[in-house]
């Protein structure tokens, strides 16, 4: 009995700490939530990366924020595309007492206003120090303080706790500094760290922002909770390393991937009726 309530009040602890850091604000058990046929009927496939060529498409993305990030360095040698397998991977990696990984982001050609956003990836092993990540961007985010005309981060997945059982989705606007503003949710589930994949999308229209983990919904934002970003938007997967001394005990000169087996946009149908 003991030995029961012990893990319910270290569980507890854990939820409480989740849900006040990093403007996160609650904690959603995936297997609990309402399961969805997605995409959505009103969206239309427009762009898509499978991974199965040779090597980066460069006509589709871009290496982004190359040179010291945090506590690693951003190298387009970490990024690669398992040819056996048609996926794209992430390298974290130690050489020569520094951090390498690596991060992307699609073109400019392909930013996109509104629309359904999904990625099938794996995260394994989950661990602190290793934060991967599948978020939107824009170009202007943070320039006037006007989220709607400058658009947001919006975090559709990442992974920074070090927990293996807690996903994170969040959106921030106004900036990184004094003028930021945040909200966010956790999403726990067993099975996070049993290097099997996972689907992660996000349905983002004028009305709001549904989040999605394995067709699930576990998270929904109303126009009337937070700012809507009417701007377009750009793809960003990305790698970081928020602790060298923690990545080196735990990895030491083992490789860690994201893995990362296809991206896939969706236009709204709708687009055409707000203009």
């Amino acid at each position: 009995m003991f030995n029961k309530l012990s893990s319910v009040c270290v569980f507890a602890i854990l939820i409480s700490f989740l849900c006040n850091s990093c403007g996160k604000k609650g904690i959603s058990q995936l297997e609990k939530k309402e399961k969805f046929s997605l995409p959505p009927e009103d969206f239309d496939l427009v762009w898509s990366d499978e991974f199965d060529g040779n090597k980066l498409d460069l006509t589709k993305w871009f290496y982004r924020a190359n040179g010291p990030r945090r506590d690693a360095i951003n190298t387009p040698d970490a990024i690669s595309i398992d040819t056996v397998n048609g996926t794209l991977k992430i390298s974290n990696y130690l050489k020569d007492d520094k951090i390498y990984t690596g991060m992307i982001g699609s073109v400019i050609q392909r930013d996109q206003r509104y629309g359904y956003f999904e990625c099938r990836a794996k995260i394994y092993p989950i661990n602190k120090s290793f934060w991967p990540a599948f978020w939107l961007q824009s170009h202007s985010y943070g320039k006037t303080m006007d989220p709607v005309k400058d658009g947001m981060e919006i975090d559709i997945m990442e992974t920074f706790f070090g927990d293996p059982k807690f996903l994170s989705h969040a959106i921030h606007w106004n900036g990184y500094a004094e003028n930021k503003q945040s909200v966010g949710q956790n999403t726990y589930s067993e099975t996070f760290n049993d290097d099997i994949y996972h689907t992660f999308a996000l349905e983002w229209l004028p009305t709001g922002y549904r989040f999605f983990i394995d067709n699930y919904l576990v998270w929904e934002l109303k126009s009337t909770d937070v700012p809507v970003s009417d701007a377009l938007q750009y793809i960003i997967l990305s790698c970081e390393v928020g602790d060298k001394a923690e990545f080196v005990k735990l990895f030491g000169n083992k490789r860690v991937d994201f893995v990362v087996d296809y991206v896939r946009v969706y236009r709204w149908k709708g687009t055409d009726r707000l203009k």
